[in-house]
């Protein structure tokens, strides 16, 4: 018979229609052009992960997978516990796939994690959030001690345990830019608001807009009557994730509920 031996290197155009062994999954690989794949095996959809809090620097994450950028698809079968370092007090850390220490598509690991405070790029060739060549999968803040704002993740929706204040202040009547607390792969964010008839004696309203736009904008809430309104609400900033706001009610508040992961970072991978 033929024996087919293992190639280590990365697959691009030069090992178009190579074939090699994979010791580690016991699987025949062939290359594309740009990713090293499985052959003779039917595909198989890999769940897009979930995470959750442990403790002020541990997070969970259970079992799902990814599409790497010349690797192909990594995934891990069981719940992993990511012990997460570089933490920095008001500091997003962004959660990367360690490039570098994964070989090709396949079983990983806890260990081929790493973490880092670098905000990560969109690219448009590997088709998802990068630094470098390591892949953001997901990120956690860190509160004013350093240590991991608790939250909870469901499917693409991610929310604090507690509100983080963006507004609390008396009329406003020109707009204002406001800071929202989103990852840099995020856009979208879920506030409350509400508006306080006490602090003043005339009805009207809070809007917002996303920056760099004009325009009246959106209704957040109103006063009627000096009857006092709140609700959930769904912001989109812009890149560097900012909105304005105006208000000519007696007070305004807006506070952070949390925000929407992007679809790259939960649609599932194909094994």
């Amino acid at each position: 018979g033929i024996k087919v031996g293992y190639d280590s290197g990365a697959c691009d155009s030069s090992k178009a229609g190579t074939t090699r062994y994979n010791s580690t999954s016991n699987q025949l690989e062939f290359c594309d052009g740009s990713d090293w794949g499985e052959t003779g095996k039917a595909s198989q959809i890999i769940s897009s992960p979930t995470y959750s809090y442990i403790n002020s620097s541990t997070i969970g994450v259970t079992g799902g997978g990814y599409y790497l950028d010349g690797k192909g698809t990594v995934y891990w079968e069981n719940s992993l516990t990511l012990a997460v370092t570089g933490l920095i007090s008001g500091d997003w850390t962004y959660i990367y796939l360690n490039d570098s220490s994964i070989e090709s598509s396949g079983l990983i690991d806890s260990t081929n994690f790493t973490y880092s405070n670098t905000e990560p790029i969109w690219s448009d060739s590997k088709h998802g959030w990068y630094n470098g060549n390591d892949k953001a999968v997901f990120a956690v803040l860190a509160d004013a001690s350093g240590n991991i704002y608790e939250f909870v993740q469901d499917n693409d929706s991610v929310f604090f345990h507690k509100q983080i204040t963006l507004l609390s202040t008396n009329s406003l009547y020109s707009w204002t830019e406001i800071q929202l607390v989103l990852p840099k792969f995020s856009k979208l964010a879920f506030v409350w608001n509400a508006c306080d008839a006490n602090y003043g004696y005339s009805d009207g309203g809070t809007y917002w807009r996303t920056k760099g736009f004009s325009g009246y904008g959106h209704k957040m809430c109103e006063v009627d009557n000096r009857v006092d309104t709140g609700s959930s609400l769904e912001l989109i900033g812009d890149e560097n994730g900012r909105i304005e706001v105006t208000s000519n009610i007696g007070r305004a508040y807006i506070y952070s509920d949390g925000y929407r992961l992007p679809l790259s970072l939960v649609e599932p991978a194909v094994k």
